[in-house]
């Protein structure tokens, strides 16, 4: 009796006796050979699927991480009170070295005008407490050792420095002199990684 070329089946001629058993071990070869080649595409299937997941999560973190560096982040929100003192905001948490830019947005409102400054300092930039918004423009750029300087901007347009570094900032003094009071305002932090 012949057989197949592949999987030796058997091939009868015209004469031969066909036997149960011989349709049964064909049987049981053709049931193995179905069952690996199943089994390999399953595997194969399992691993295109598994291999597509972990591009999607790769690029899924890889958006989400470009995402972040390029969104605006609120860093922090103050809520003035009402004062014709000087008062001090803490922003010493603030973690400059994680920062490309950071906006500084002031407005105020009251009667008169305010110094800004960093620190003690009380003249960086003033604003007039008429409720109108100032942004100033920063940019540390992940370095603490660089003097702060920064574009004002908002009803007048200037160039504002300091001899101080991002490193030293630990607050912003808003000090309104004699004859001029805040009623209420924000200040607000925002940055770009």
């Amino acid at each position: 009796m012949e057989k197949t070329k592949h999987y030796q089946l058997n091939q009868w001629a015209a004469g031969d006796k066909v036997q149960r058993i011989d349709f049964n071990a064909d049987n049981a070869k053709i049931d193995a050979a179905l069952r690996t080649n199943a089994d390999a595409i399953a595997a194969e299937v399992s691993a295109r699927t598994a291999a597509v997941s972990a591009e999607v999560s790769a690029r899924t973190a890889a958006v989400a991480a470009l995402e972040d560096k390029t969104k605006l982040h609120t860093i922090l929100t103050h809520y003035v009170r009402s004062s014709s003192a000087q008062q001090s905001i803490d922003l010493s948490s603030v973690r400059w070295s994680q920062w490309r830019q950071i906006y500084l947005l002031v407005q105020l409102s009251g009667a008169g005008v305010c110094e800004c400054g960093f620190n003690s300092m009380k003249n960086f930039f003033s604003v007039t407490l008429d409720g109108e918004k100032y942004c100033i423009a920063l940019t540390p750029l992940y370095d603490t050792s660089m003097k702060i300087c920064g574009l004002l901007t908002g009803p007048r347009y200037e160039l504002v420095k300091s001899s101080q570094t991002y490193g030293d900032i630990q607050s912003l003094l808003l000090y309104p002199p004699s004859g001029s009071s805040i009623s209420s305002g924000t200040v607000t932090l925002k940055g770009v990684k």
